[in-house]
């Protein structure tokens, strides 16, 4: 797009593009650590991602600051969408961050309900994602993701607390209990942070009933 000039709905795309890169990133290797094939490269590979998407977040800002005619939505709502997704990003760097330096080998007793949670992530990430695509043109259409992410952080809510219930009953070295639980409560925190974002986007449509 070089030469051309840049709308916000663009810029946008991209960042949502690199969301769900950095996103697909992040599962991959939670599904190589299941398998106890942690790829650092990959890891380096989100941090990658999340760094060319915030430049993506401040040209969105940077934009949407000097240009604040003819939006559907205020300035401020937008702020919030992209800032918060940000935030999303940057919980999910940190995940893969620490699978990189995780010193143990996966317990395959958890791999299960491991492995739901990290489809469970993924699968809300993609409705979130979807959600603040279609809110610009379809209110009825986003509900519809906002009810998907909704049951699916209920049952990811399940699977966190039984994990770390197992996480006592099956690991006996204390440090690897404490790792293992940091890494399903960053995992959720995505997970929460996700539904925040839906809450705020559902208070949108509230906000724009006429939408």
């Amino acid at each position: 797009m070089k030469g051309k000039k840049r709308k916000l709905k663009d810029i946008f795309a991209d960042y949502q593009s690199e969301f769900m890169k950095g996103i697909k990133l992040l599962n991959t290797i939670i599904n190589n650590f299941i398998n106890n094939k942690v790829d650092k490269e990959k890891a380096r590979e989100v941090i990658i991602s999340e760094k060319k998407a915030d430049r993506l977040k401040e040209e969105f800002i940077e934009y949407l600051y000097k240009n604040k005619r003819a939006l559907p939505f205020l300035v401020e709502d937008r702020y919030k969408i992209i800032t918060s997704l940000d935030k999303v990003l940057g919980v999910a760097e940190m995940t893969a961050r620490s699978l990189a330096v995780y010193p143990f080998n996966f317990n395959s007793k958890l791999e299960k309900d491991f492995s739901n949670l990290n489809r469970l992530c993924f699968e809300i990430m993609e409705a979130l994602i979807k959600a603040t695509t279609v809110i610009e043109t379809d209110f009825d259409k986003t509900k519809e993701y906002l009810s998907i992410i909704s049951s699916l952080r209920r049952s990811a809510l399940d699977l966190k607390f039984q994990m770390l219930a197992e996480t006592y009953e099956r690991m006996d070295n204390h440090l690897e209990i404490i790792l293992f639980d940091n890494l399903i409560s960053l995992l959720y925190e995505a997970i929460s942070r996700a539904e925040e974002i839906s809450d705020f986007l559902n208070g949108l449509i509230i906000k724009y009933p006429s939408r």
